[in-house]
């Protein structure tokens, strides 16, 4: 592959990106950190603690 498709490629992504909902995608990636921790995966330590936290948000400010 060559590096002028490798940067359309990649610019591509971040276009992509940028167009999300970023507090949707960090609602769904932090879920879903905390379903693989549930089920016995070891999340690093920085992880963890960003789960925590926000599990300890929703926990406080229920909205289901």
């Amino acid at each position: 592959m060559e590096d002028t498709e490798i940067n359309f490629n990649k610019a591509q992504r971040q276009a992509w990106l940028r167009a999300q909902d970023i507090d949707f995608f960090m609602e769904a990636l932090l879920e879903q950190m905390n379903s693989m921790r549930m089920k016995g995966t070891n999340l690093v330590q920085d992880m963890d603690d960003l789960v925590n936290g926000y599990l300890k948000v929703c926990k406080k400010y229920p909205i289901k």
